[in-house]
């Protein structure tokens, strides 16, 4: 009884839990289904939460790219405006009969901004002032900009030296200056491509460009020239720590003379070819050089001595585009050969120390030439040389210099002003290094010139050298050391020794032979340098040159030697202390400026005079004369150079006509007003 009562509970209870599970089984699978659907929303929502997180990351990374494009935009309007004004501010000054009316120059500025711009009837830019090409990672950008004559013109402020470093008020020139703040409109129109369609953005803003200037007549009365002719010279000396302001007055110094010529060389450095000897032995007459892959592309050539066939006689032309580099080789023609070059031809080393010959060639360079060599001698002979400007530098082993670097030999050399421009785009690719021709000084380079730096340079055997009406010339300590730094090695000294004091670069040394010549147009402008720690202050700084400044002048000097027979006429010079050995019937003459500051009378004082030292003036000889006599210098005054005598100073005054006059731009400054990336039309 007990037994059977017990089987019956535990069956019971058996039969209880069996209906309970039972009876929430359903339950189970309800729960489980809601928490799959609940996963499955919340998967969704944060599926469509991360479309729209990243849909709203893409409108805001589409709108920034926006703005950097727009910002590019009025950037590039801003740098060429600036040059445009850069360029144009004389003219627009010279064209108005009163340049103190700010009316007129408004008007002769609006009507040149109708020629830059046109618009059509619905107002957008038709002919814009200039327009970009597509840029962006998919080239989905593109911009033009249009100037409007809504041109606002004011009389602006005069600006002393003391407040611009020493640009705006020549000590040298009395006359009054003038400035104005000419304000102009400009519109941007930036297409962006969008699918299959362009969505067009209009934003504007206002150029500023500032400008201050002195009228300086050309008269009989030349100290009324000293502004302008002073700061030709007050400029083009500058070398190693250039005056932050000189750009500012539309002239080019040393420095950026030579930076940007060697810029120029080594612009396509790392894309250089080797010369094709195989391809120069299968030519007929001439041999082009520069070509590579599609046409128009172009690529700077460089020729070794491993091109033996080629170096050891040139029975062929050579021409191309693109720079020809001729690296520890030289070349000696069968006849009279001609190597002719779009861009620059340079002879330089790799420092295997050998010495190399040019004979028998007609060279051409349009953008320049450049000779950079380690302590070695390169000879010109029987060769005649056209381009617009030469930079001869070079790097001595253990500061000592050959006898000669540079020895030219029955060669005719003319450097003027190129008539022809190289155009940097046509490279087949884009380097790494800045365009040098985007300069807005790039052109002045080109008008010609000479520097000597560093370097020993002979002229025998009736060798010329004939610098053009805008060429100018320098001899100077500082030179380009190609092993370090390059361009930033342009400087007067080699080092430092272990007591802090600068070890000057060797001089250069100019020797002019028998029956040879260095002929420098009138207008010119010529220094004769000396090495120095530090920049030598503007005249307008009201400071000269501390002798603590100079480098070992006495020991460093740089020389020139012309032997009987031998001539140098400089234009405009500028002198610091140098050497001068001139023999019997040698001839050394330039122009003195009416500004005697830059004029050092050592080499007089201290050099071996016994030919013709002819001194030419703009000012009366009295003036002139007071200054020698001041320096102790005893003078002659004479009508010609035909009556120079040996072993005397001949002064002679040149007379000039009257002339409209001319401007000397001391001051500009341009910015941007108004930014409107918003603007609705």
């Amino acid at each position: 009884m007990v037994a059977r009562s017990s089987r019956s509970v535990i069956r019971n209870r058996y039969k209880k839990s069996q209906g309970i599970v039972q009876s929430e089984d359903g339950s189970v699978l309800l729960v489980a289904l809601g928490i799959i659907v609940l996963l499955f929303v919340v998967v969704v929502g944060i599926f469509y939460f991360a479309l729209d997180t990243q849909k709203n990351m893409v409108l805001a990374d589409r709108f920034t790219k926006l703005k950097d494009a727009k910002s590019y935009a009025i950037e590039e309007s801003k740098t060429r405006l600036m040059t445009y004004f850069d360029e144009e501010t004389r003219k627009i000054i010279d064209a108005v009969s009163d340049a103190s009316n700010d009316s007129l120059i408004k008007t002769e500025v609006e009507q040149r901004m109708r020629r830059l711009t046109q618009t059509d009837t619905f107002g957008d830019i038709s002919s814009p002032f200039f327009s970009s090409q597509a840029f962006g990672v998919d080239k989905q950008y593109q911009f033009k900009v249009g100037v409007l004559d809504q041109v606002d013109v004011k009389t602006a402020e005069v600006y002393d030296s003391a407040e611009t470093g020493g640009w705006s008020n020549s000590s040298s020139s009395q006359t009054p200056q003038e400035a104005k703040r000419i304000t102009v409109p400009i519109n941007i129109e930036l297409g962006e491509k969008k699918g299959s369609g362009t969505i067009k953005h209009d934003f504007s803003s206002r150029f500023v460009y500032e400008v201050q200037w002195e009228n300086v007549l050309t008269t009989l009365n030349p100290s009324l020239t000293r502004g302008v002719e002073f700061g030709q010279l007050d400029t083009w000396r500058n070398v190693f720590y250039n005056h932050y302001a000189n750009g500012e007055n539309g002239l080019i110094s040393a420095d950026t003379w030579t930076r940007l010529l060697y810029r120029g060389y080594r612009y396509q450095e790392k894309k250089q070819v080797a010369f094709d000897e195989v391809a120069y032995g299968a030519a007929v007459a001439t041999y082009t050089f520069g070509r590579k892959g599609g046409k128009g592309s172009v690529v700077d050539t460089k020729l070794t001595d491993t091109a033996s066939a080629v170096t050891r006689r040139l029975t062929k032309d050579i021409s191309g585009r693109g720079s020809l580099i001729i690296e520890d080789t030289g070349l000696n023609a069968v006849g009279k050969k001609t190597v002719t070059s779009d861009n620059m031809i340079a002879v330089v080393s790799n420092r295997k120390k050998v010495d190399t010959e040019f004979t028998g060639l007609n060279i051409m360079a349009t953008t320049g030439m450049l000779l950079s060599r380690y302590d070695q001698e390169t000879t010109i002979k029987s060769s005649q040389i056209e381009t617009p400007s030469w930079l001869v530098t070079q790097t001595r082993k253990k500061n000592k210099m050959k006898d000669t670097a540079l020895l030219l030999d029955n060669t005719t050399i003319k450097l003027s002003k190129s008539a022809a421009k190289f155009d940097y785009s046509s490279y087949l690719k884009t380097s790494g290094l800045t365009n040098p021709q985007i300069n807005k000084q790039w052109s002045d380079m080109l008008k010609g010139g000479l520097i000597i730096g560093s370097s020993v340079v002979e002229l025998v055997s009736g060798t010329t050298i004939t610098l053009g009406a805008e060429s100018n010339f320098m001899l100077t300590n500082a030179s380009i050391k190609e092993s370090t730094k390059g361009e930033e090695s342009f400087s007067y000294q080699t080092a430092y020794s272990k007591t802090a004091a600068a070890i000057p670069n060797p001089p250069s040394v100019l020797k002019i032979g028998t029956g040879t010549s260095i002929v420098q147009d009138a207008s010119g402008v010529s220094f004769i340098d000396a090495p120095k720690r530090n920049r030598r202050m503007s005249t307008s700084e009201g400071t000269v040159q501390p002798q603590v400044d100079w480098i070992d002048a006495s020991i460093s000097r740089n020389r020139i030697e012309i032997a009987s027979g031998g001539k140098l006429a400089l234009g405009k010079t500028g002198i610091e202390p140098f050497d001068l050995k001139l023999a019997k019937d040698a001839e050394f003459s330039f122009y003195a400026t009416s500004d005697t500051t830059l004029f050092d009378t050592s080499f007089i004082k201290t050099g071996t005079i016994k030919g013709k030292l002819i001194i030419y003036t703009w000012d009366t000889i009295a003036e002139i004369g007071k200054f020698l006599d001041s320096q102790g210098i005893t003078y002659t005054a004479r009508s010609s150079a035909a009556e120079a005598v040996n072993g005397e100073i001949t002064v002679i005054s040149i007379n000039y006509m009257p002339g409209k006059g001319g401007l000397n731009v001391v001051r500009t400054f341009g910015y941007l007003v108004d930014v409107d990336f918003m603007k609705k039309k």
